[in-house]
């Protein structure tokens, strides 16, 4: 099960590690410096997210926790703009899946533009009790929604 709360100065390691694994490591490869991946991207972005937590006015933080340990998260800066309103900054989770119904072919092809993989098909039953045929897509990391 997952629990979503807002963040607080102790999580900048843990969002930090998200980040890092997720974002630059998985998907940056191959267009940033592969010696900055594997090596000072960690400590960049730790210091990055403890300066962003510790500021007198933080952006909105929010966290998914599984088994007590940080798993997703995402960051918003509330009203950085007059015309567009708030800016999420990020939006990152260790790998992710969702169900898609089989008989929604244009939802799978529109994850799949967004990055999503179809793994395995099964099925689910409804709140209604019905059973239904479903196919497992999924996200490496939810950054390919965010870079689509």
């Amino acid at each position: 099960m997952i629990t979503i709360r807002g963040a607080n100065t102790a999580d900048a390691l843990a969002i930090a590690a998200v980040y890092v694994k997720e974002s630059r490591r998985a998907t940056y490869r191959g267009t940033m410096d592969d010696s900055y991946l594997d090596g000072a991207v960690a400590e960049e972005r730790a210091r990055t997210w403890g300066q962003r937590m510790a500021a007198d006015e933080p952006p909105l933080v929010v966290v998914g926790e599984s088994d007590d340990r940080i798993v997703g998260f995402t960051c918003a800066f509330p009203a950085e703009d007059p015309e567009w309103g708030t800016r999420n900054d990020n939006l990152h989770a260790l790998p992710a899946f969702l169900w898609v119904y089989d008989v929604d072919s244009a939802a799978r092809a529109a994850y799949g533009v967004l990055g999503g993989r179809v793994m395995e098909k099964g099925s689910r039953t409804g709140v209604d009790g019905s059973v239904s045929m479903v196919w497992r897509m999924i996200w490496p990391a939810l950054l390919a929604i965010a870079a689509g």
